[in-house]
């Protein structure tokens, strides 16, 4: 094999083995892979308050997951946009002042009181005017790393008194779950670039299209406000200004738990020289094979 795209999991064994000795050091590499979230329906009552999401939020161990599940090979992430890495130059519409909400139970649980929020039977549960914080996961089957977050996220939110139920569906059932909104909370993810414009999936209008991106059901007038007037700012320090307001009120708002943005993992033959690590990956136009290293020649 010239080249070769690793998962996690082959990253992990490549590492274990001498399978990959005759090729170049694995390259890890940054790229505008998109992110990984939890989205919470906010048509649901659970999830409508804002400071019950935030809370939800604190009780993630993103830290955890990050170094249990995926080897620290992703990134926590605060908001819908690429954060770049330190070999792009460019002005990034992420707000790189924002800090993600750290894992934080008790304040979880203060955040969930606040709200009405307590286990008022001492049964081991939350519970708010009867009824108890009990609510479904779902996952899209076919992804182990993925189950194994449901689970820690499961055993983390039952600590603090939240029931959860982590359910696996086929494509289609999911799909067919967001677009009825019928769902409770699910994991998903965004693919991504450099530079985008979030507003099919924040814009309050794209909670009336049948099946449309806003399938949490997220409104707030002031990040309607800033999408329409970022599609109009021509100047992409003055649009970045209004994205960077935007990125700060999800964050506060938490419609989304952002979970983690990628990276890329290759390896790349030994005999192949100009293997250089750019700000977007790998461009193979860069490799070159010495004449006494060819396979193929005429």
């Amino acid at each position: 094999v010239d080249y070769i795209g690793l998962t996690v999991e082959q990253w992990r064994k490549a590492g274990r083995s001498k399978r990959l000795q005759s090729h170049h050091d694995l390259h890890l590499y940054s790229a505008p892979a998109g992110y990984q979230y939890i989205a919470w329906n906010n048509n649901k009552d659970l999830f409508k308050d804002a400071k019950v999401r935030r809370a939800l939020t604190h009780l993630v161990p993103r830290e955890l997951i990050r170094d249990r599940i995926f080897g620290g090979l992703v990134d926590i992430v605060t908001g819908p946009f690429w954060p770049g890495n330190d070999r792009i130059k460019i002005p990034l519409q992420y707000n790189s002042n924002i800090e993600p909400h750290p894992y934080d139970p008790e304040k979880a649980l203060l955040m969930l009181a606040e709200a009405g929020w307590g286990d008022s039977d001492n049964n081991g549960v939350l519970d708010k005017n009867g009824r108890e914080f009990h609510f479904n996961l779902l996952l899209p089957s076919g992804s182990q790393d993925w189950v194994s977050v449901g689970s820690i996220i499961k055993e983390h939110f039952e600590r603090a008194g939240i029931r959860v139920e982590v359910r696996q569906l086929e494509w289609a059932m999911f799909v067919k779950q967001l677009v009825d909104r019928s769902y409770d909370a699910v994991a998903l993810a965004w693919t991504g670039s450099v530079e985008g414009d979030p507003t099919q999936i924040w814009h309050s209008d794209s909670i009336k299209v049948k099946g449309g991106s806003n399938h949490v059901s997220y409104s707030n007038p002031e990040v309607d406000k800033l999408l329409e007037q970022a599609r109009e700012t021509l100047d992409p320090e003055e649009r970045n200004k209004l994205y960077h307001r935007f990125h700060a009120i999800l964050h506060e708002d938490q419609p989304y738990t952002f979970m983690f943005t990628g990276r890329a993992r290759a390896a790349v033959h030994k005999r192949f020289n100009g293997v250089v690590i750019h700000g977007l990956g790998l461009d193979d136009k860069d490799w070159w094979v010495p004449e006494g290293r060819r396979k193929y020649s005429r």
